[in-house]
């Protein structure tokens, strides 16, 4: 999974398509996809939400679409699959308890035999 990416797509219909078909790539890898906009820009961040409203109908699958701000003059703007195919939506749920599962290794590791974290540098 990618950190979220930096948009500056100017709000055109080739550019919305362009969007449209990045939204998709990223949900059907990942089942999520995110971005980050200027805040000063509600346009943009609106474009952003409908690119993924518009990537979930193209792939006849419930989509939620989520903006937060970061600060800094950032927002998140991040699209998450609800509902996909039933085999979709297994095989996230198997990812989603494989990484559970790798943290709480992890966790128990830090805690047993690895001794305490790191400090922070």
């Amino acid at each position: 999974m990618e950190g979220p990416r930096e948009v500056d797509h100017p709000v055109t219909e080739a550019a919305h398509l362009e969007l449209v078909a990045e939204v998709v790539a990223a949900l059907q890898q990942d089942h999520e996809y995110r971005a980050v906009v200027p805040a000063d820009d509600p346009t943009r961040v609106e474009a952003v939400r409908a690119a993924g409203r518009a990537a979930g109908r193209r792939l006849s699958w419930k989509v939620q679409t989520l903006a937060v701000g970061l600060g800094g003059g950032e927002v998140l703007v991040h699209v998450l699959v609800m509902k996909s195919t039933p085999e979709r939506d297994a095989a996230a749920a198997r990812r989603r308890e494989a990484a559970k599962r790798e943290a709480l290794t992890r966790l128990d590791g830090a805690d047993n035999d690895e001794g305490p974290p790191p400090p922070p540098a």
